[in-house]
């Protein structure tokens, strides 16, 4: 994949508003400014939630519990 085709991924909207929220928190907090605890907590949620779909799941597969697949039982 190309550098030029890597940062055309990043024009979309949902990373748009990720690198936004993620520059407020940064110059609000170098100025000084007081950061609210929801400001925060919605900047986590929203990066938790950009990269934790980004990663696949342990193994590729959906668990069942350590249960076999019991077709016609």
């Amino acid at each position: 994949m190309t550098i030029l085709q890597r940062l055309a991924r990043l024009l979309d909207v949902k990373s748009l508003v990720t690198l936004a929220l993620v520059l407020v928190l940064c110059i609000m907090t170098l100025s000084g400014r007081e950061v609210s605890e929801l400001f925060s907590s919605a900047v986590m949620l929203v990066l938790g939630f950009f990269f934790g779909k980004n990663v696949p799941a342990a193994g590729g597969q959906q668990e069942n519990n350590g249960r076999e697949n019991q077709k016609g039982v």
